[in-house]
């Protein structure tokens, strides 16, 4: 998907259907927990390893948490989220 970055607009809505991705994927494996690694090649696509991109996955989960109640997405430390029932 493009985007031009250097407008604020298009930023907001590529972000907020990534927020809506990552949500979805969650809710719809909720009975299991989700490495990064796996987020982030549903939501964005492939993982290359980086740690950057790892990270890219905990901003997101916190701007989830912020917009829902923060007790709903569970973090399994080292190994990833999943949805509280």
């Amino acid at each position: 998907m493009f985007v031009e970055y250097n407008n604020r607009d298009n930023f907001l809505f590529l972000a907020l259907i990534l927020l809506n991705q990552l949500l979805k994927y969650l809710i719809q494996n909720k009975e299991k927990t989700i490495s990064r690694q796996e987020l982030y090649e549903k939501v964005w696509g492939e993982f290359d390893g980086d740690i950057m991109f790892s990270k890219t996955v905990d901003v997101y989960i916190g701007y989830l948490r912020k917009k829902i109640h923060p007790d709903i997405i569970q973090t399994i430390k080292g190994v990833g989220y999943k949805i509280n029932e």
